[in-house]
């Protein structure tokens, strides 16, 4: 290889390199930065129709991936929530309390818990008790605050409870997710806006 065949590669590299070195100063500032922010190099890009088209994509792209990610994975059905519904009231019937009064499934869940605790300790302490007279029977039949009898083992109460507690927090973070997904699309729009 001889010398000017090294200066011509040179001189061909040379070209190559302001070529691409140009074409990328043809762009706006504004298309430069919003091209490296997507990842894309801007001296690949050859116009200003091409970096438009290809900042388009990349949001389109980006866009679709977000709301997909915020998307409940397994939403609660109708039915479910009809069964949650009847469930919730049930228990609330058999503890004593009105869950109609109760605004907020939070709340609700709350009382249910509070209940639950009161009653598992009662019904620990009728246990030793029964058991100190000799009696072994696990018989319960405890009034608790709210004015309700319970007779049923405390884990089959608890059992009903953490059931309700687990669709209850599942509606919620279903719930969360949607606000969530509404939120980052309104954010999108307001930078797509330059708001």
């Amino acid at each position: 290889m001889g010398l000017d065949s090294i200066s011509n590669v040179s001189a061909n590299m040379v070209y190559a390199v302001n070529a691409v070195h140009l074409g990328a100063h043809q762009l706006s500032e504004e298309l430069i930065k919003k091209l490296k922010a997507l990842g894309i190099d801007p001296t690949t890009v050859k116009s200003e129709t091409e970096a438009r088209a290809l900042i388009a994509q990349a949001e389109k792209r980006q866009n679709t991936a977000q709301v997909q990610s915020f998307e409940p994975k397994a939403p609660t059905s109708e039915v479910d929530r009809k069964k949650l519904h009847d469930d919730i009231k049930n228990f609330g019937d058999k503890v004593g309390i009105d869950v109609k009064l109760i605004k907020t499934l939070k709340d609700i869940v709350d009382r249910f818990d509070a209940v639950v605790k009161e009653y598992t300790v009662a019904a620990s302490a009728q246990a030793n008790k029964n058991m100190s007279v000799g009696n072994n029977k696990n018989e319960y039949a405890i009034k608790i605050s709210t004015g309700a009898e319970i007779s049923e083992k405390p884990e089959i109460l608890q059992a009903d409870f953490k059931s309700i507690k687990e669709r209850v927090d599942k509606i919620e973070q279903e719930k969360n997710n949607m606000f969530a997904g509404q939120d980052m699309l309104a954010m999108m729009n307001r930078m797509k806006l330059g708001i």
